[in-house]
């Protein structure tokens, strides 16, 4: 039986979750149905089947201004080549992937007998409005058994004109599971009803296969606060300077691999704080893995502070759309409403306050990563 995966990979990524979440569900299936070939489907990052169209006439806007751009704010937009090339080694050493596809035509002469569609943000729609292809909606699909693992949406709405489509598409699939609860009364409000909640891929492996994938960068530091923040905020800044003085650790600054704009204001005060930028996705595990506190924004960096046992905090993205929704749903449902920190709470942060209790927290994720173990064996299976 040959299965494909359709997640957001592409090969320019230097998202950790992305990347990590695309490794944990093919190793998965790999490691649990041998005798089938299977492998996550490369699409190439201008695939833009479904995203919102651009007006010729704002286009042309777009281009105008551009020129007009400094070159550090156009660079701070451009993901870094080293971390690019850092993430393309991991992804050849530890992921099997198709082929490159770069248009319909090619997608359309895979054939594949069964598709998975997830995990992350893979029906987002802020960021690919209605895509086809998320949906499983393509020519090459149409003989395929199809379902749908742990995909999110990112935030609890689905724009009034998407939502015949989305249901048309979805009606067609084998079984639904979703990343976050909130997503299966968002279905329902589609009539869609049958969604699951399953647990995000990287949940499938235990603490022991991931640390054999992780790397020890260079550093000298051995007491450390991983800091890794995707829109840092003067707050969370000045929360980080309070923490350092708690704790007396020194800081590891990880970027977001999109330029260093991201850190001003950010204050080195100790002789082995560090600002890391090329850090490949197996370094970064390792530095949360060894982390004494993790303060981040980030979902991921969240599910592997779990997963490592780590004292960590979770800061409140501000964004315009809610979108710390599947934070929020991840901690509430373990039991660790409180390790969410919004600005107003900030400066009243002590940690001495906070318990990690990990033998509560892995008994109620211990059930959740069972029940989506047997949703993905009735997929494969029945």
């Amino acid at each position: 039986m040959k299965l494909g995966i359709v997640t957001n990979y592409n090969r320019n990524t230097v998202n950790f979750g992305n990347i990590l979440q695309t490794y944990a569900l093919n190793y998965y299936l790999r490691s649990q149905y041998p005798n089938d070939d299977i492998e996550t489907v490369n699409l190439h990052d201008d695939f833009n089947i479904g995203k919102k169209k651009t007006s010729y006439f704002v286009a042309l806007i777009r281009k105008v201004a551009g020129c007009f751009q400094k070159r550090e704010e156009v660079l701070a937009r451009q993901p870094s080549k080293g971390r690019v090339n850092r993430f393309r080694l991991f992804a050849d050493k530890h992921i099997i992937l198709s082929e490159e596809i770069f248009t319909v035509e090619e997608l359309n002469e895979k054939r594949y007998d069964v598709l998975v569609v997830g995990s992350d943000v893979v029906w987002s729609q802020i960021r690919n409005n209605y895509n086809t292809v998320k949906f499983l909606c393509f020519k090459g699909s149409e003989k395929a058994v199809k379902f749908s693992y742990a995909a999110s949406f990112g935030n609890n709405d689905i724009p009034f004109e998407n939502r015949r489509r989305i249901k048309a598409a979805l009606v067609r699939f084998k079984g639904i599971s979703v990343r976050e609860r909130s997503s299966i009364d968002l279905l329902g409000s589609i009539g869609i009803n049958d969604a699951v909640h399953v647990c995000d891929p990287t949940l499938l492996l235990d603490r022991i296969q991931w640390s054999k994938v992780s790397t020890r960068p260079r550093i000298g530091a051995e007491k450390y606060i991983l800091c890794f923040l995707l829109n840092p905020q003067k707050w969370q800044l000045d929360l980080l300077i309070h923490l350092k003085l708690q704790t007396g650790c020194s800081c590891i600054y990880v970027t977001n691999g999109y330029g260093g704009s991201q850190i001003e204001g950010l204050r080195i005060e100790k002789e082995n704080d560090m600002v890391l930028d090329e850090v490949a996705p197996d370094e970064w595990l390792w530095l949360i893995e060894n982390a004494a506190l993790v303060v981040t924004d980030s979902f991921h960096c969240m599910i592997f502070s779990n997963i490592f046992r780590r004292k960590y905090l979770v800061l409140k993205r501000d964004y315009n759309v809610d979108i710390n929704n599947r934070m929020i749903d991840f901690l509430v449902n373990t039991g660790n409403g409180d390790k969410f920190v919004h600005a107003e709470d900030s400066e009243e942060i002590r940690l001495e306050k906070f318990l990690w209790d990990y033998t509560a927290i892995e008994q109620k994720t211990g059930v959740l990563i069972e029940q989506s173990k047997d949703f993905i064996d009735k997929m494969m299976r029945d």
